[in-house]
């Protein structure tokens, strides 16, 4: 917006008092056109968060996905809440497309009690078994079913495998994009930048695929013959739309070790300059198709330099445990920049060295 054509205190202050003093009706046309309308864009400013009823601080979602031929899952979530404001008797979570199939609330040093739960519009409504009071904190538990089939490009994304090509094009493979409010799509919460919490994905899908989410890869285990889970944290808050999920038969090429033909990623100086803001150096990894990784180390190569450039300009060190980059095929255009987790769409390894920098660099 030009400042230019901002409004006054004045004219604002006069616009709330117009619609919100009792008893004096009031309607968009009662608002001045330039409060409600961006002359320049046409676009409409108002725009109105959902209320915060309760502090979301942590989310931990187990995910189990039968198998990578169908686009479907079986989820088990545990959401850490605090009430806020006045005593809570109900918590409502976004959800387009799961199906909650049990619901549950737990109490500070108490067990699991059933809680009734019903679809409302834009989600589910969770009755809380003992009204919670400001400040009182419960684990609210839900599992749910979802079929993500008719999803492309929003929420989870399943992209069917390809006639030919490596290992990675030849396997089916799974994309989130949760930018602005498209999560709600696989995770039932507060889909909307105003709540933040950290989170953990738990993900168990068929061995020989790779699971890459948020945060630190807490460990690797295989919990049954030709199954795989993988145990990710963020430990940072975060929007809900920031959460990611990628799985495929990937490769992957550690930035910080380049080879020896590919020197210039690192040259003298650079590595201690590469740091999180606890002085630790950050992985940095790019998973990308098999058979493409000469096109990553020269595409993706210089996202170390990058991350030290950031640093210094902005003098507030990378704050994350880690940055991934994922190349997944059939992803709308360009990248979407989820905490520590970056989606990109697989034209970002066309080209020469630096023809790409510009969106790594965003």
């Amino acid at each position: 917006m030009n400042p230019m054509n901002r409004p006054s205190l004045a004219a604002l202050a006069a616009a709330f008092l117009t619609c919100t003093l009792p008893g004096t009706p009031a309607s968009a046309q009662d608002v001045p056109a330039d409060l409600r309308i961006e002359a320049e864009t046409g676009r409409s400013r108002a725009h109105f968060p959902p209320h915060r009823f309760f502090d979301h601080q942590h989310l931990r979602l187990e995910i189990d996905i039968p198998t990578m031929a169908e686009a479907k899952l079986s989820a088990r979530a545990s959401l850490t809440v605090e009430a806020i404001g006045s005593t809570r008797s109900e918590i409502f979570l976004f959800a387009k497309g799961p199906k909650l199939t049990r619901a549950a609330v737990k109490l500070a040093g108490g067990g699991e009690t059933p809680a009734a739960f019903r679809e409302t519009p834009g989600g589910y409504t969770i009755s809380l078994p003992t009204p919670l009071n400001p400040g009182e904190r419960a684990e609210v538990l839900y599992d749910y079913d979802l079929d993500f089939s008719g999803n492309t490009g929003n929420g989870l994304t399943r992209v069917a495998p390809k006639d030919s090509g490596g290992a990675t094009d030849t396997a089916p493979m799974i994309f989130s994009q949760g930018q602005p409010e498209e999560n709600r799509r696989w995770i039932p919460g507060h889909d909307f930048p105003n709540e933040r919490l950290s989170t953990e994905l738990i993900v168990t899908v068929e061995s020989g695929y790779e699971v890459i989410s948020n945060g630190r890869l807490v460990e690797r285990t295989d919990p049954s013959p030709g199954r795989t889970r993988f145990h990710w944290r963020q430990a940072q808050p975060h929007p809900l739309y920031l959460t990611a999920l990628a799985v495929g038969k990937f490769v992957s090429i550690d930035l910080m070790n380049p080879p020896e033909r590919h020197a210039w990623i690192m040259p003298a100086g650079l590595r201690e300059k590469v740091v999180n803001d606890r002085g630790e150096a950050i992985p940095m990894r790019v998973w990308l198709p098999a058979g493409q990784e000469e096109q990553g180390w020269k595409l993706y190569g210089a996202t170390p330099a990058m991350v030290a450039f950031f640093n210094d300009k902005l003098g507030q060190p990378y704050p994350w445990d880690k940055y991934d980059q994922i190349v997944v095929r059939n992803f709308p255009w360009g990248g979407m920049e989820n905490v520590t987790a970056t989606i990109m769409y697989e034209g970002s390894l066309n080209g020469e060295r630096g023809d790409q920098d510009d969106l790594i660099a965003h």
